[in-house]
Order: structure tokens, then sequence, then C-alpha cells
């Protein structure tokens, strides 16, 4: 999973991931239809899964 792969090395440039705008630290990526949404926290050195949907909703 494409998910899997970015945690390995969240900071790297990864296909089809793009920082959001105004929120720190927080990335999409995009699958065909699907949107994940990330968040990286540095100090606890996590990645967290916020969303995952299909792209109209994910945006709302």
């Amino acid at each position: 999973m494409r998910l899997e792969r970015i945690a390995v090395d969240p900071f790297a440039k990864h296909p089809n991931v793009e920082a959001m705008k105004g929120i720190r630290d927080s990335f999409r990526l995009r699958q065909g239809d699907w949107r994940a949404v990330y968040r990286l926290d540095r100090s606890a050195e996590e990645m967290r899964v916020v969303l995952i949907d299909v792209r109209g909703s994910v945006y709302r």
C-alpha cells in the first residue's frame, strides 16, 4: 500500500503527494478518485492518517 511506503520515509518526495496549503505538516495522497490526508508529527515521529475518502468528500 502506498501509505506504508510513505511511512518508511515520510519527508522524501513521493509521487502523487502534495503538501496541503494552510496546514503545517499535512499532506494529501491522490490515488485515482480517492484521497488520503495525513499529518506528520515531528516531535512524536509519527505519521497519522486523518482521512481516506473519495475526492469530492475530502475537501469539504
